[in-house]
């Protein structure tokens, strides 16, 4: 879609909602920021964090929804005024699923002969890392899939990752219940991620006016974005996308007082 398409595109979907009614929530890595080989060297784009701070003065409320672990998000998204739900929207507060700590050994002894995975221990969730041997990916979820299962856990695929992690936790989850939480009376996701797909879908069948933006790659299959009213080409294009959202509200907001 072009760029002047874009602004078009919020008014016929977006119009009738006032800024200050209006949620927008977003992805992390490969939405706000760009899939790096280490997950520790990943940034916020400038481009996205101007993005933002125009946002928060506008909008009901701005939240970033990840699989980082919360601390983590907090780090590197050190923004006031943005919700920052790490671990999939898991409480922070809440002790971690037992679950994850008992599977953890068997999963070590299960990644040992898979040459180029990496696990990272997160409190909600255990990822293993692949980026750097992505023929790994067939190889990994033969190896964690039954056990997980057989251990109560879920195994949810994702670029050049796979994620075990309690059942019943994803992102669309936490971006119902900021929906709730909030009352807003429209709704922004974008993702890009096959655990972005259920966000995507839920927004389909809300009766709220919504807008759910895929952000693309070469490693994201085009299904996972059947849902979305818009898909856009890699990072810097989703954070071209939010400009054009705190445009289009700080316009509104002047219209109507």
């Amino acid at each position: 879609m072009g760029k002047g398409l874009i602004p078009t595109l919020i008014e016929r979907l977006l119009g009738t909602v006032h800024p200050s009614r209006l949620l927008v929530a977003s992805d992390f890595d490969g939405t706000l920021s760009e899939i790096v080989g280490e997950p520790d060297r990943a940034h916020l784009l400038p481009a996205a964090l101007d993005a933002l701070h125009d946002l928060r003065a506008t909008v009901a409320a701005l939240a970033v929804i990840s699989g980082r672990a919360q601390a983590d998000l907090e780090r590197l998204v050190d923004l006031e005024g943005v919700r920052r739900l790490g671990d999939y929207g898991q409480p922070a507060a809440g002790p971690p699923d037992p679950a994850l700590a008992r599977f953890r050994p068997e999963l070590e002894a299960l990644l040992e002969p898979v040459a180029g995975a990496r696990l990272e221990v997160k409190p909600g969730a255990l990822a293993v890392h692949f980026r750097e041997r992505p023929a790994a990916a067939a190889e990994v979820l033969r190896a964690v899939a039954v056990p997980a299962a057989k251990a109560g856990l879920e195994v949810r695929p994702g670029r050049m990752v796979v994620e075990i992690l309690p059942r019943g936790w994803d992102k669309a989850r936490a971006l119902q219940a900021l929906v709730a939480e909030t009352a807003c009376q429209g709704v922004v996701f974008l993702g890009d991620d096959y655990g972005d797909r259920g966000c995507f879908e839920y927004l389909a069948r809300l009766e709220l006016p919504h807008l759910g933006v895929g952000v693309a790659s070469a490693e994201t299959p085009a299904e996972i974005f059947a849902a979305c009213d818009l898909v856009v080409e890699g990072p810097q294009a989703a954070a071209a996308f939010l400009s054009e959202l705190a445009t289009a509200a700080r316009r509104r907001g002047r219209a109507d007082p």
